[in-house]
């Protein structure tokens, strides 16, 4: 299993390092499931906001508790190449998709710059 992020596969402005390595990671994990389908299953677990102490949230709206989230990407293993590791995050990640770049960009990068100082 490879951890990355949606994203990885939509950049946002204040986030360019981290898009760019995490569509790095999900490209190499879902080429490399092919490359050794018959011998081992690799997957991309484009992980969502799960309740770890880095994070310091609590499970509850967007954040998953920790087993919920690996449960998720266990359920999928060997039947897919990329996984969200929850239905949650499968609807939220497709809806953040769906925001047109005019409205997305300022506001996150906004979120951003207060989040970071930036």
């Amino acid at each position: 299993m490879v951890t990355s992020s949606g994203l990885g596969c939509r950049p946002v402005a204040g986030t360019l390092a981290y898009s760019a390595t995490k569509s790095s990671a999900s490209f190499f994990a879902q080429a490399l499931s092919y490359e050794v389908e018959d011998k081992v299953d690799v997957m991309d677990w484009q992980a969502g906001e799960t309740a770890t102490k880095m994070l310091r949230k609590q499970p509850g709206g967007r954040v998953l508790s920790t087993e919920d989230a690996v449960k998720g990407m266990l359920s999928d293993l060997g039947r897919e190449r990329s996984t969200f590791g929850a239905a949650r995050h499968d609807f939220l990640t497709g809806a953040f998709s769906r925001v047109p770049d005019f409205l997305l960009q300022p506001f996150m990068f906004d979120v951003l710059k207060k989040t970071f100082r930036l």
